[in-house]
């Protein structure tokens, strides 16, 4: 079995703007043995900085120390105070001989006005889930195994977006629009899972890596639009696991899929590639 374990993040690109207008939405690709594997390093690592097993570890370190003072746990909140950036990276370091691969999907938004951008937010999750979910079914096609899609919990408590997108994907290949097809080919006939499932972060180690992994390329495109926001110490993590993108090191379009309506962003990410002037990406029409 393989499995897409996913999470989405978003940020805002300019000072200007009110609401984010890059979304990203993406994970690990990992299978059943690696997947035991991945869970034993998490819990080595949590064990060694004497953290129990049900604590959450987030590249939002604070969401952690929030849950810790929630729920009364002095003892794991100094220890975070004091080793947070120990721990998540260590978390990296102690997977990168676990045999996982990354596909996150990235698009940027261009509206006139923050209002637009702030009502749509369901249809571009749908469309970056799709862009995503597109490249995982490429892997699942040469793999030949069966797949599972697995979702963080959406925000909002609406995983309606997600939900239809998949179902437009399984049984027909295409879009919920129909305007963008599958180039995978339909999921059903690449022996996906009839549905996605979704799980707590907070309650699953999987998804805490993924969230880490997510959370860190997020920081990693922001960086390119604000150098002031860059940071040593998210710049060493993604650096970590880099290599781990699917088709590393040409990951362009692979393991970090920008589509090429997305020009500015592509143009900040990969500054050096050359993007066409034919576009057979949908485009986003908001």
């Amino acid at each position: 079995m393989l499995y897409w374990i996913a999470d989405d993040s978003a940020f805002s690109s300019l000072r200007t703007l009110k609401n984010d207008d890059i979304h990203l939405f993406g994970g690990i690709v990992i299978d059943d043995i690696n997947l035991s594997l991945l869970r034993f390093k998490i819990d080595e690592v949590k064990n060694k900085y004497s953290l129990g097993y049900s604590i959450p570890i987030k590249w939002n370190i604070t969401v952690v120390k929030e849950y810790c003072k929630k729920m009364g746990l002095e003892n794991e909140l100094e220890i975070l105070r004091k080793h947070s950036n120990d721990i998540r990276k260590e978390i990296i370091e102690s997977a990168d001989d676990i045999n996982y691969k990354i596909i996150i999907a990235a698009v940027e938004i261009m509206k006139e006005n923050d209002k637009s951008v702030r009502e749509l937010q369901s249809e571009i999750k749908r469309y970056v889930f799709g862009y995503g979910l597109n490249q995982f079914g490429f892997e699942v096609s040469i793999s030949h195994k069966p797949a599972i899609v697995i979702l963080d919990w959406p925000e909002g408590e609406d995983p309606k977006p997600f939900n239809e997108e998949y179902a437009a994907a399984y049984f027909g290949g295409k879009s919920t629009s129909g305007k963008f097809e599958y180039k995978c080919g339909a999921l059903q006939k690449l022996k996906f899972f009839d549905s996605p499932l979704f799980a707590k972060t907070l309650n699953t180690s999987a998804l805490q890596f993924t969230d880490i992994i997510i959370g860190a390329t997020k920081d990693y495109l922001l960086s390119k639009f604000k150098p002031k926001k860059k940071n040593h110490f998210k710049d060493e993590v993604f650096m970590l696991f880099k290599h781990k993108f699917r088709s590393y090191p040409n990951f362009e379009d692979r393991g970090l899929y920008i589509p090429n309506t997305s020009r500015n962003l592509k143009s900040h990410i990969f500054p050096n590639l050359y993007l066409s002037a034919d576009d057979d990406d949908i485009l986003l029409d908001f």
